[in-house]
């Protein structure tokens, strides 16, 4: 398996992932999922919103090198519906921008700004990770409070989507 095979995977799996904690809420009143705290963001609608605006941001460094916002401004929605939305146009975004690449693409440096405006370069595989990786750990945060409220989403492991 190639490395950009292995990134199309990740993103595959981010996108599960994702929708099984998606589901996990459907049901659980925006009132209830913006009280229940995270250990992150301050409660499940904030983490997920985190989530999904960080892969906003992150896309938008890939493909015009530099921010349209900081991913706090990203996040800023209070409801469900907000984040479903939000989630829903950057997997497809992610999604179609993924499938595009070169495997030239993914080892290759690429520059961006950050929130800040500093300058970076690193190897475009390894960002597209981290954004994976980012997302895993703040959706082990959601599932955890997910959880302690009585809707666990299941198993998010990597092996069961694989299956």
């Amino acid at each position: 398996m190639s490395k950009l095979e292995q990134i199309q995977y990740l993103y595959a799996y981010n996108e599960w992932a994702s929708n099984k904690l998606l589901d996990a809420a459907n049901g659980v009143s925006d009132e209830a999922l913006n009280a229940t705290p995270t250990s992150s963001w301050g409660s499940i609608v904030t983490d997920f919103a985190h989530i999904a605006g960080a892969q906003v941001v992150w896309l938008h460094r890939w493909r015009e090198g530099q921010n349209p916002a900081s991913v706090v401004d990203e996040q800023q929605v209070e409801t469900m519906a907000e984040v479903r939305d939000l989630f829903e146009r950057s997997h497809a975004d992610l999604h179609g921008y993924v499938d595009s690449l070169t495997d030239g693409q993914v080892n290759a440096a690429a520059p961006y700004k950050d929130s800040a405006g500093n300058s970076n370069k690193r190897p475009l595989w390894m960002m597209l990770t981290h954004v994976v990786n980012h997302g895993t750990y703040h959706r082990g945060e959601i599932a955890a409070a997910l959880n302690v409220m009585g809707h666990s989403p299941g198993n998010l492991d990597m092996t069961v989507f694989s299956r």
